[in-house]
């Protein structure tokens, strides 16, 4: 009966340890990793999310904030932003990198907590922002009635950074200076004076100490002096043609060439002339005299020396031939040599030419600037002006 019983009973033990069942664990813990790089060809900073472990899900929970503010933003490469908190899915690559916003300048720390329904992960971020984003705006206003200002602006950063400017007009530099945009928002500077008419372009040369940028503008000069004046005259206390230049803001170069000619003439008797001297039968010598010059001139309100007329023209009337003097004398009468005339030269005498002839040529024009107009009035009297001739008056010339 024992041994019955105890086989029974082992035969319960068996059949009972025969039906234990095993059950399977699910590992829902997972593990990651971020680190955050400064992109300088971006200047951006990128979060680079990378899951060392992946659990049994795929789709993560996701709060963030650095320093303890929600005021940073991360941008995915679908260019969607979050704020504070996202939802991510890892089912198809192990990293996931994102943009972050701008900070101040400095070290920051990123806050992130990861969790799925089954598990909680958190990790922290160290980084540092050594460059500060901004951007400048300039543009150039040219409705100023004597020229045109170049108008500088904040329109992204802080305005507390002070910044370096340096500013090349057409690559030449022309002002360097520091603009604090909490006092003045907006910040204008004259260009130069007698800016030519055309294109021009305005570099800017940037910098808050950390930043370096370069902003380039271009614009329109548009025609503010559309005459330039020139006077052809005589000076009678200095014996010189001159000319009286006006106003020339362009600083546009003006070409003259002049060209005098004076032909003179005399009467004279020679030694050898003792017949045409009776008879009043002049020998007749000639001159001509010249003189010419070049000249060019790009500075306004002045008056030049273009030739010395009188000088020339004195020379020609204080040169001279020398003329004999035939003198005729009678002998008494009485002898045999009675009545008899004799000639002889008895002195000599300048014959100081005269001045027959004066011929001025003067040729006139300027390098071209469009819309401007060059005005040359004669006041000399006749000569032959830019091939015509000319008495008095003025000719427009268009440059």
């Amino acid at each position: 009966m024992k041994i019955r019983l105890f086989a029974i009973l082992l035969c319960t033990v068996i059949a009972g340890v025969s039906c234990i069942h095993e059950f399977p664990v699910t590992d829902h813990s997972f593990d990651f990793t971020g680190e955050i790089i400064y992109d300088s060809e971006t200047d951006q900073h990128r979060l680079t999310l990378t899951c060392k472990k992946k659990s049994a899900t795929d789709q993560f929970d996701i709060v963030f904030h650095v320093d303890g503010e929600n005021v940073i933003t991360l941008t995915d490469m679908d260019g969607v932003t979050h704020q504070g908190w996202f939802s991510e899915s890892f089912a198809d690559t192990d990293s996931r990198t994102y943009i972050l916003s701008e900070a101040p300048v400095g070290k920051h720390l990123l806050d992130m907590t990861i969790s799925t329904e089954g598990f909680c992960q958190s990790i922290e971020i160290e980084y540092e922002v050594t460059r500060q984003k901004y951007e400048l705006h300039s543009e150039v206003s040219t409705s100023g009635a004597e020229c045109s200002s170049l108008l500088i602006s904040l329109s992204d950063g802080d305005p507390r950074y002070p910044y370096s400017v340096e500013v090349e007009l057409d690559g030449k530099g022309i002002a360097t200076f520091d603009i604090d945009f909490t006092k003045k928002p907006i910040y204008t500077m004259t260009l130069p004076e007698g800016l030519r008419p055309g294109k021009h372009s305005v570099t800017l040369y940037v910098s808050d100490s950390m930043t370096g940028k370069q902003y380039t503008t271009e614009f329109q000069e548009p025609v503010r002096y559309k005459y330039l004046d020139v006077t052809l005259s005589h000076d009678k206390t200095s014996g010189y043609h001159v000319a009286k230049f006006g106003a020339n803001p362009y600083s546009v170069s003006i070409n003259i060439r002049a060209d005098l000619e004076i032909q003179g003439k005399c009467a004279y008797f020679p030694s050898d002339a003792e017949e045409d001297f009776w008879w009043r039968d002049y020998h007749y010598d000639y001159i001509t005299l010249t003189d010419g010059r070049s000249i060019s001139e790009s500075e306004g309100s002045k008056t030049i020396n273009i030739l010395d007329r009188d000088s020339l023209a004195d020379k020609v009337t204080s040169s001279y031939k020398t003329s004999y003097i035939w003198t005729t004398i009678s002998t008494p009468g009485g002898g045999e040599d009675s009545g008899t005339d004799y000639s002889f030269i008895s002195g000599t005498e300048p014959a100081y030419y005269k001045i027959t002839s004066e011929s001025l040529k003067i040729d006139i024009g300027a390098e071209a600037v469009k819309g401007v107009t060059l005005r040359v009035t004669n006041s000399i009297g006749k000569m032959t002006l830019n091939g015509k001739d000319s008495v008095s008056g003025t000719i427009s010339i268009a440059l």
